[in-house]
């Protein structure tokens, strides 16, 4: 779904937190929607989420939180125009930890948590890419560094969880859309999309494994 795309997910087709709201369930999402925005029917505080706090494209610019010259940062439906040049993994990770620490003591939480990590583009802060100082491929390193920020967004995450509570009644369930991109693989350079090895195909085919973001629920 390209950011010119007039699309969605139409809404005769019910989400996960629509039906866990009627269960009396507290829902947030916090980072990539990507399942349309043409029409605020599509958008997430539509589709059964109480709270909304990312970008609705596909892959924006990491510090200018940008998508073809245009500001793509929302919390619920507002523009946020104050973290230019903040790395969103930093500041999706304090709002989620904030959700938290205010959620009123025995109601159920769910929380949908995809990260922008690791989708291009490819940046990350420094001392995340230094990490990985031994790798002299530039872009696996910047891309190994990204996913270190974002093993520590969901360690902060996890331990979050256990001081308000939640962590020994908690069901989290953790997986990618994504499968390798083929430039950062070295020793198979000039393939096309992203090759899905171990297993077949390239990122266009049907047969990537790709499922879902990262989903830690209460």
């Amino acid at each position: 779904m390209l950011p010119e795309q007039p699309a969605g997910v139409p809404s005769k087709f019910t989400f996960l937190p629509e039906e866990l709201k009627e269960l009396g369930y507290s829902t947030h999402v916090v980072g990539k929607w990507h399942l349309g925005f043409c029409n605020w029917n599509y958008t997430p505080t539509y589709r059964g989420f109480d709270s909304f706090y990312g970008f609705y494209n596909g892959q924006d610019d990491y510090y200018k939180h940008t998508v073809l010259g245009g500001l793509d940062l929302r919390d619920d439906k507002e523009v946020v125009k104050t973290k230019d040049g903040e790395y969103s993994t930093y500041f999706f990770t304090d709002r989620i930890v904030d959700i938290i620490e205010k959620n009123p003591l025995g109601l159920p939480l769910f929380l949908y948590l995809p990260f922008q990590n690791v989708h291009e583009p490819l940046q990350v802060p420094k001392r995340f890419e230094d990490m990985y100082s031994n790798v002299q491929n530039e872009n696996r390193r910047i891309f190994l560094g990204m996913v270190s920020a974002m093993d520590e967004a969901i360690g902060n995450v996890t331990m979050a969880m256990k001081k308000a509570g939640l962590w020994d009644n908690t069901l989290l369930i953790f997986t990618a859309d994504d499968d390798p991109c083929s430039r950062l693989v070295p020793d198979n350079p000039g393939s096309r999309g992203r090759n899905c090895r171990p297993r077949y195909g390239r990122r266009e085919s049907t047969g990537h494994p790709g499922v879902g973001p990262a989903l830690p629920t209460y």
